[in-house]
């Protein structure tokens, strides 16, 4: 029997209605197979219990979990088309992905909460259909959402039993693919991006309600490393659903249902597999080669053009690039201030050899060689992304330390050579490439925070002035695509509308920057759209990759890649390869544990 709380309200059919913010929660149900949960399974759960209003209140278990399947003889085994990929399954999927080996329910989902055994009807090969009693039982214990961990494609009442409905997990683009394995057709289509979908169920086939998209980088040499990816990458949009809710923000659950016509994919035959094991090789060697004998520099360019231009997808920019560095170095992450006829770049510069960053400037003059200064803005850490504001008659510099944890303004005295600390602007976050823009009568601060598997997702603060107080963005995390996350330069305004350039990572690193217009700016709201994509010349010195795209008056300043053999690195990169060998080598574990007993 539903518990009722006085100044609860409830509607005719007994659901109660959530009323104030502060006094609303959320209750939820979680379809399972039984008394355990796949890893990434039990990271979503645990995702929704950091959250105070959100409660766990329904165990429904498939009473059919775990009755064995139809059994094939050998012959109809090694005739199966799809032999091969069975062998790989069981030699690399099987067990062996960390988000999905099996663990034991939390105490408090495992003994705490009741449990509804259902045993839906088949209807037709796949739909699964729950019995009018079952449906009743699960109405009665007032769920907001059920979660769906278990069953087949569940169609009817059921879909209906909790006030936000059912939902589930695609793991894939949804407008790209569906069907079967997981983040196996993107590789083996060459798909440079995988996507992850959290949807309410409908009883349309693949055409539910799209509640939270996220779009990560593919791994093309090892599914393993993609597929564990793609499962914990998604594990927070139930919980980031929720926080829409709870904050009146989740009007999208009732949105009309997703209409795709993308192609429906199925267990890969034989033919395919072989494709797919020869992608893969050649993705691996292609990696390692790279890795030994082509290493990136970047190097800095100037355009006689103002930011905006780059909305336009036909402009063809000129670039005037700086007299390129040695092999040991390279500069990126370039910023610049006007001053007459001369500009002013602050960059990072990084020496292979140390692998740190230091901010240095370069001095461009209307006429002559440009000249770089270094020994300004020493810090102990990391330094690079020296992003540059101008505010009130007076020059701010707020350089990348994410290895601090910090993000620190600094005022310059005597400009470029000379620096003060203001204010620590953030504290206790690693934060990418921040990024300020002041709009809308507020400072906002883009920037990107580094999660699993290499993910960076999208947060953002704002505050009434520059020095702070700094407070974050109530949707914070905003989004997460690899495709137009990170920041990538300066967010500009243009014709009342603003822009925030973002790095395209789906390639590699550093890839290309995506153009964003901000359609939705508030302290609680954000939302926006990739409008164009600037790439990198291929017939230019550095066709590699562009990362920034930063505002200098009526000029652009962006940075470009190129990749050569840098002999520091190789060496270095060689002897980390044969420390890995031999660290992971019988010889040497039978050596360390010998040392160890004897210790």
């Amino acid at each position: 029997m539903t518990e009722r709380h006085s100044g609860d309200v409830y509607s005719a059919e007994g659901h109660r209605v959530h009323t104030a913010p502060g006094s609303r929660r959320l209750r939820y149900g979680i379809m399972c197979r039984g008394p355990q949960l796949e890893a990434w399974q039990a990271l979503v759960v645990r995702e929704l219990q950091s959250i105070p209003e959100v409660e766990p209140a329904l165990l429904i278990v498939d009473a059919d979990a775990g009755a064995a399947g139809p059994r094939h003889r050998l012959w109809q085994r090694l005739r199966s088309p799809s032999l091969l990929w069975n062998l790989y399954q069981r030699a690399f999927i099987a067990g062996k992905i960390p988000a999905e080996r099996r663990m034991d329910l939390p105490a408090e989902l495992d003994r705490g909460l009741p449990v509804i055994r259902c045993r839906p009807e088949f209807r037709g090969k796949y739909s699964q259909y729950f019995s009018p009693e079952d449906v009743s039982a699960i109405r009665a214990h007032d769920l907001d959402f059920i979660l769906r961990f278990a069953f087949n494609i569940i169609r009817g009442d059921i879909l209906s039993a909790a006030r936000y409905g059912v939902w589930s997990f695609h793991h894939g683009d949804l407008d790209r693919y569906r069907g079967m394995p997981c983040a196996f057709w993107e590789i083996a289509k060459g798909d440079p991006v995988t996507g992850i979908t959290l949807q309410r169920l409908t009883d349309a086939l693949d055409s539910g309600i799209v509640l939270k998209q996220c779009h990560i980088q593919t791994v093309p040499k090892s599914y393993p490393r993609s597929r564990e990816a793609v499962l914990v990458a998604g594990a927070d949009l139930p919980a980031k659903v929720c926080r829409d809710l709870l904050s009146n923000r989740g009007e999208y659950v009732s949105a009309q249902p997703s209409r795709t016509t993308a192609p429906i994919f199925r267990t890969p035959k034989n033919s395919e597999m072989l494709s797919f094991l020869a992608r893969t090789t050649t993705a691996k060697l292609t990696d390692a080669a790279g890795w030994l004998f082509r290493h990136r520099q970047w190097g800095v360019g100037i355009i006689q053009a103002p930011i905006h231009s780059f909305l336009d997808p036909r402009f063809r920019p000129e670039v005037s690039w700086l007299p390129r560095s040695d092999r040991r170095h390279f500069l990126a992450d370039p910023f610049g201030i006007r001053s007459g006829k001369n500009l002013t770049i602050l960059a990072e510069e990084l020496d292979h050899a140390e692998q740190v960053g230091r901010v240095v400037a370069i001095e461009c003059p209307e006429v002559g060689a440009p000249r770089i200064r270094r020994g300004i803005l020493e810090l102990a850490v990391h330094a690079s992304y020296p992003y540059l504001v101008e505010h009130d008659g007076e020059i701010f510099c707020m350089p990348e330390t994410s290895a601090s944890e910090q993000v620190v303004l600094y005022k310059a005295v005597d400009f470029p050579t000379r620096w003060e600390k203001v204010a620590t602007l953030v504290q206790g976050i690693a934060a990418l490439d921040a990024s300020l823009v002041r709009f809308d009568g507020r400072w906002w601060m883009f920037y990107g925070v580094e999660g699993t598997a290499g993910t960076v997702t999208l947060h953002a603060m704002h505050a009434p002035d520059l020095r702070g107080p700094w407070m974050a963005h109530a949707a914070n995390p905003l989004k997460m695509d690899v495709r137009s996350t990170r920041p990538g330069g300066t967010p500009f305004v243009h014709q009342g509308t603003l822009y925030r350039p973002a790095q395209d990572c789906s390639r590699g690193y550093g890839g290309a920057v995506a153009l964003n217009r901000v359609t939705r700016l508030s302290p609680v709201d954000f939302h926006e759209e990739v409008v164009t994509v600037v790439r990198p010349d291929p017939h230019g010195p550095f066709p590699a990759g562009l990362h920034t795209l930063s505002a200098a008056g009526d000029k652009t300043i962006i940075d470009g890649q190129r990749t050569l053999f840098v002999p520091a690195l190789f060496f270095a990169q060689l002897r980390k390869m044969l420390r890995s060998a031999r660290a992971s080598s019988p010889w040497q574990a039978r050596q360390t544990d010998s040392v160890t007993r004897s210790g």
